[in-house]
């Protein structure tokens, strides 16, 4: 089961916060203990990997090895007349039915998927690119795991992997067996979302997820990202 939105969200190594700018209010946010903590990783869990066989009419059939937490395109771009183009995303978050999400993307963008150690090194603004109201990374932390990773700065966030918080159910025996809310991995997708809303989903990585094996650190995050004017390697 997949999700699209983070409800229930807590701290973790991020702090956010709000600074008027030209008239505006800026956001931003950055890893608080990078310079200790950003080359220091948490004992590796080995995820699960399995074969997908994916057939739908938006994408191609496939056979390929994933991990929980991949996001990767899958079938054919679509061109628009204005010269924007539609890409469809594909999320495995396990089971046999991996999330499909099809995003727009501006005319002579390039759209790039990393999947990041954390912390990530990000600063991130809230900007208007041509004319909407979008999630910059204002600033790539020298040094960092999203520098070494390739990210830049100029790029837009446009889809996270986060921890979702799922309510437990509750039935006329809860009072001898109370329900227990897991945290699930998840996705959120940024666009048109409120700026401190896709910075929470951000910091959702920070919590430990439930797993049939027990709870587990959330140890990297798949960020899509659109390049305005370049290219995936620029």
């Amino acid at each position: 089961m997949s999700f699209t939105c983070v409800t229930s969200l807590v701290g973790s190594s991020l702090q956010v916060h709000t600074s008027p700018k030209q008239g505006n209010t800026a956001a931003q946010f950055k890893h608080t203990g990078l310079r200790n903590s950003a080359l220091r990783r948490p004992a590796r869990v080995s995820a699960p990997r399995v074969t997908i066989r994916s057939s739908t009419a938006r994408t191609l059939q496939i056979t390929s090895e994933y991990t929980v937490g991949d996001v990767y395109k899958t079938g054919e771009t679509e061109k628009s007349e204005d010269g924007s183009y539609t890409d469809n995303y594909t999320i495995y978050l396990g089971g046999n039915s991996p999330a499909d999400v099809p995003l727009q993307f501006r005319k002579g963008s390039a759209n790039v998927v990393f999947r990041i150690p954390r912390p990530l090194g990000i600063a991130f603004e809230e900007k208007m690119v041509e004319g909407e109201a979008c999630c910059v990374a204002e600033e790539v932390i020298a040094g960092s795991n999203a520098e070494k990773s390739g990210v830049k700065a100029g790029d837009i966030l446009r889809l996270t992997t986060a921890v979702f918080t799922m309510k437990g159910v509750v039935d006329v025996t809860s009072w001898l067996n109370p329900p227990k809310n897991n945290n699930i991995l998840a996705y959120f997708v940024a666009d048109g979302k409120p700026f401190k809303q896709v910075m929470d989903a951000l910091v959702s990585n920070g919590q430990m997820i439930d797993t049939p094996r027990g709870k587990r650190e959330v140890e990297d995050v798949s960020l899509l990202l659109e390049r305005p004017g370049g290219s995936a390697s620029a």
